[in-house]
């Protein structure tokens, strides 16, 4: 299934090996917003009133130069809900927060 979904996702993960995440523990997060290959994001994890939380910063410097973002991390994988956050700066250069996705948990 790992080996489908990657060639679907195109040059963003082909270079992820078969063997990147543990997905028995883990689950793979991959997020492509204006197509871009090289990752322009700071990733940082914590869990809020039982929800795990994966929040994606885009850096200024990426926002500066006008490049879109490409990030794939493995996380753990655990029995609470798990929602993705994307922190990126609008036109006026303010960081905005929006949740992408929501899975829930094993």
């Amino acid at each position: 299934m790992w080996r489908e979904t990657r060639a679907s996702l195109g040059p963003v993960a082909s270079t992820l090996a078969d063997d990147w995440c543990r997905f028995e523990t883990e689950r793979a997060v991959v997020v492509v917003v204006e197509g871009s290959l090289a990752p322009s994001v700071d990733h940082a994890w914590h869990s809020d009133e039982g929800v795990d939380v994966l929040v994606l910063t885009v850096r200024s410097d990426a926002a500066a130069l006008g490049r879109g973002l490409a990030h794939a991390l493995a996380v753990p994988a655990g029995a609470a809900q798990l929602a993705i956050v994307l922190r990126a700066p609008d036109a006026g250069g303010q960081l905005v927060e929006t949740t992408l996705a929501v899975f829930a948990g094993r």
